[in-house]
């Protein structure tokens, strides 16, 4: 059988008001943090968007430079970025982009589709020539956060 004790002073309900503030604090620098690196990863999807010529045919470039997004997913085991792009109905394959295959309808006719081989690494390469910029940023930012802590 457990033996509760109960020790006096400070009220129960201080306690709990003094803990839920030390957790909306934690929420606040989590979000704070989050936000930062977020920022530091922007260096990505412009270097995507500023490459697209280089690696799409004239005619789909101006499409797939306005579909581009990256989705920063920030978890404890680290960062990610998640590169994709929205069509009209339904997400591009960015991935088959990456690897040089743009697979399209024939113009007026929904039911033919053709395969047209591309320059590949239009994420890789940009992300590559990005990542010294993103990982300087992100090092910042990680001492930053680091000495706010130290301080209190």
């Amino acid at each position: 059988m457990a033996v509760v004790v109960r020790v006096g002073g400070t009220p129960p309900a201080e306690i709990r008001r003094i803990a839920a503030l030390m957790r909306e604090q934690h929420r606040t620098r989590q979000r704070q943090f989050n936000a930062e690196l977020r920022e530091q990863m922007r260096p990505l999807e412009r270097a995507i968007r500023e490459s697209t010529p280089e690696y799409m045919p004239s005619g789909y470039e101006p499409t797939i430079v306005k579909a581009i997004r990256v989705r920063t997913l920030i978890r404890q085991t680290g960062i990610r970025a998640r590169v994709m792009a929205m069509g009209r109905s339904e997400q591009r394959d960015v991935a088959a982009l990456n690897a040089g295959l743009l697979r399209h309808k024939l113009f007026g006719n929904p039911l033919r589709w053709f395969s047209q081989h591309t320059r590949a690494g239009f994420v890789d390469n940009p992300v590559r020539r990005a990542a010294d910029e993103v990982y300087r940023g992100l090092e910042d930012v990680c001492d930053r956060i680091r000495q706010r802590i130290e301080r209190g």
